[in-house]
């Protein structure tokens, strides 16, 4: 097996103990003891100046400039933390507010769930990849009927980043400045299907559920989720996404939910050798129309087990797990070659 490149650096993460799921890649068992997890935020780090941060990028040749991989990772941390408070600050004025309310509320008030990362485009006079593949989502998600639609073709899922704030700092044509090097979104695409032995340093796995995972809990609605990890020196990432959709009119709309989700894996090395950390991370209940959960370990170079004839893959499988409206059934999406 290959060895794709050493682990650099000490470990930042706090060594979480392991929490196995059973069951295969599209069995959504109920959870048991679920409300027992301490919920962890292994994502954020301490002590960013975000100010200073995003000064510190300028526009030069159509594209954003970073000083280093560091600068660009920080300003995506960033814009994480300023999406989530922009939308818990809008949603704590109506406490009381259901999903369906709070749709309504949203296009009375013509409520933006991306507003800070407009505005950090507009603060940089800059058109990004994010606004551009929202554009054509949008555009795509009303020309297509509920009986027909397919979202394995929704420009959404096929832009090669899965989420919204790294996309921000990607120009309308996909490119970023990162110190020297100019990055397209192929480059640092969560997609990219890299794999030479039964670990992947970048692999997704995508799928939609609907009534025929869950005839009462599902039905007219649909839900999009998507896992996927990436490796690097400074950082390796499990991250998911979860996207709401019901059905009105005839047609699906993005709409709000009440989702909790999470994921959670054991890491392998570039030999395929299994490791003492573990990617665990969760988010509590929020009504949002698209939910993101990432896990990051510092400074190590780790990879997920994808092969399913793999005897450890069962055991030692990454993933993510999401609940809608209630912690009845548990929704799962594995990693799998």
């Amino acid at each position: 097996m290959l060895n794709f490149i050493k682990s650099t650096g000490a470990v930042l993460l706090v060594v979480l103990a392991a929490f196995f799921w059973k069951g295969c890649q599209k069995d959504n068992s109920p959870a048991s003891n679920s409300n027992a997890l301490l919920e962890q935020q292994t994502t954020a780090r301490d002590g960013l100046n975000c100010t200073q941060i995003k000064n510190a990028v300028y526009k030069s040749e159509g594209m954003l400039v970073f000083t280093d991989e560091q600068h660009f990772y920080d300003c995506i941390e960033c814009l994480e933390q300023e999406l989530e408070a922009y939308n818990d600050a809008y949603e704590s004025q109506y406490p009381t507010a259901t999903a369906e309310q709070l749709d309504v509320l949203d296009s009375i008030n013509n409520f933006n769930e991306w507003q800070p990362l407009a505005d950090f485009e507009a603060s940089k006079s800059f058109i990004s990849l994010r606004s551009i593949v929202e554009q054509q989502s949008n555009q795509w998600l009303d020309s297509q009927t509920g009986e027909s639609i397919n979202f394995d073709n929704d420009p959404d899922e096929l832009c090669p980043i899965i989420d919204e704030e790294t996309r921000t700092l990607f120009n309308l044509d996909g490119y970023v400045k990162i110190g020297n090097d100019v990055v397209s979104k192929q480059d640092w695409a969560d997609a990219a299907e890299s794999i030479w032995d039964c670990c992947a340093f970048r692999r997704s796995s995508k799928y939609t559920f609907d009534a025929n995972d869950h005839p009462t809990k599902l039905a007219n609605r649909q839900v999009r989720a998507k896992v996927s990890v990436r490796s690097g020196l400074i950082k390796s990432t499990l991250k998911g996404k979860v996207k709401h959709y019901r059905k009105v009119g005839g047609k699906y709309k993005k709409r709000r939910a009440d989702i909790r989700l999470g994921v959670q894996g054991i890491p392998f090395n570039g030999d395929c050798i299994e490791m003492p950390q573990n990617w665990f991370a969760w988010k509590g209940y929020k009504k949002r129309k698209t939910r993101r959960v990432k896990s990051r370990i510092w400074q190590l170079w780790r990879e997920a087990i994808v092969c399913k004839d793999d005897e450890r893959w069962w055991t030692r499988r990454s993933g993510l797990y999401f609940y809608i409206d209630s912690d009845d059934y548990q929704f799962r999406l594995y990693l799998a070659k």
